[in-house]
């Protein structure tokens, strides 16, 4: 398992020429967002605020892939808190300035051309499947999330530290409160990155309702890269052969 290294910046790396560090400081913020210490507060503990913090734009294409990891912290008064953080990869109009609807929105509602995932601590019905504490796969500025799941933990309770990992094909999305990157995802989910858009802003946002809590991001590191062309073997039934194994090998490590 990999060890989850904690940093106050995050890098956009790999292979593109965007390759390069940036800080919290050099994202853009929104609303509520603001620095706190080397931390992004995105919300304090006030109800009906609304905050996001993007990076600049970066190059998308159909092989774009990408890796991030990141940690945060909800906390919650006695009483329970809302409303949830989500990362988020958008293309939306809005760019750096763009900020989804707040409350039950978690600062994404509506924020369209756009994959996210929602770290959710407050039940908004049958889109939520009725549930205050769980994680999940959206798009396109829907909260009524594509796949969900409880992480095995209250997420308003301690740290949590998360990797969101892009293959060209499948979102992985990870999560403990330990700080080690289990070794099968949480969620899994094929979605095409190219499809928001030849550009995109990598962030996250947040918000609170009537009811409220202060949601921190203490670290996020971001790799893109390319997918590696899958090499052809020589001959037909190698070629189908290689398929079928390699089809399989995906099941399994989903199954």
């Amino acid at each position: 398992m990999k060890k989850f290294f904690t940093a106050t910046a995050f890098t956009l790396g790999a292979a593109a020429a965007q390759a390069a560090p940036v800080s919290f400081s050099d994202m853009t913020l929104n609303g509520s967002a603001a620095l706190s210490g080397t931390d992004l507060q995105l919300t304090d503990a006030v109800d009906w605020q609304n905050g996001s913090a993007w990076t600049d734009a970066v190059a998308i294409a159909s092989n774009t892939t990408f890796s991030a990891a990141f940690s945060f912290t909800i906390a919650t008064p006695s009483t329970g808190g809302a409303d949830g953080i989500v990362f988020a990869v958008h293309n939306d109009t809005g760019g750096t300035a763009q900020t989804g609807d707040g409350g039950g929105g978690i600062g994404y509602q509506g924020i369209g051309n756009s994959i996210a995932v929602e770290f959710d601590t407050w039940g908004n019905g049958s889109g939520d499947a009725f549930s205050n504490n769980h994680v999940g796969i959206n798009t396109n500025g829907s909260t009524a999330s594509l796949v969900l799941a409880d992480p095995g933990y209250t997420l308003q309770s301690s740290t949590t530290y998360a990797w969101v990992e892009y293959d060209g094909t499948w979102l992985d999305v990870f999560v403990n409160n330990a700080g080690f990157q289990p070794a099968a995802p949480l969620l899994s989910y094929a979605l095409d990155l190219a499809s928001i858009g030849s550009t995109g802003f990598f962030g996250f946002t947040a918000s609170t309702g009537a009811a409220n809590s202060t949601h921190t991001i203490n670290s996020f590191d971001l790799t893109l890269g390319t997918a590696a062309p899958i090499p052809l073997p020589a001959g037909g039934l190698l070629l189908i052969g290689g398929i079928g194994a390699l089809a399989g090998l995906r099941r399994r490590k989903r199954g």
